[in-house]
């Protein structure tokens, strides 16, 4: 998911990465992680109003344009995801994750 989230913008996946809070719904869609934040209550309509939207696009081009986005973030995926599998298996090795599941499991802040 790393690798997406900086085809998206920069700066909030990289707060997103190294504080590892939580964001809310509202600062997912400002920052264009996903289409649209709604209180349940709209949700449905939300649902209808994009697929009102779609229905009206051209099938062919919906389908070439999903399947270039998609190669685009395959792509993405396939060229980065050794070094990240390498680095965390060597950043597994080291001490540092030993504690913070430790600490994690007693309760603790690493």
């Amino acid at each position: 998911m790393t690798e997406q989230l900086v085809l998206v913008a920069r700066e909030p996946p990289i707060a997103v990465v190294l504080l590892c809070e939580p964001i809310s719904a509202g600062k997912a869609a400002e920052w264009g992680l996903v289409n649209s934040a709604v209180p349940a209550e709209g949700l449905d309509a939300e649902v209808d109003r994009l697929v009102e939207s779609l229905t009206r696009k051209l099938p062919q081009t919906t389908r070439y344009a999903k399947q270039h986005l998609n190669f685009w973030r395959d792509l993405a995926w396939h060229e980065t995801i050794n070094h990240a599998r390498d680095w965390l298996a060597l950043s597994m090795a080291t001490d540092e994750p030993r504690a913070a599941i430790e600490g994690f499991l007693q309760r603790k802040s690493p």
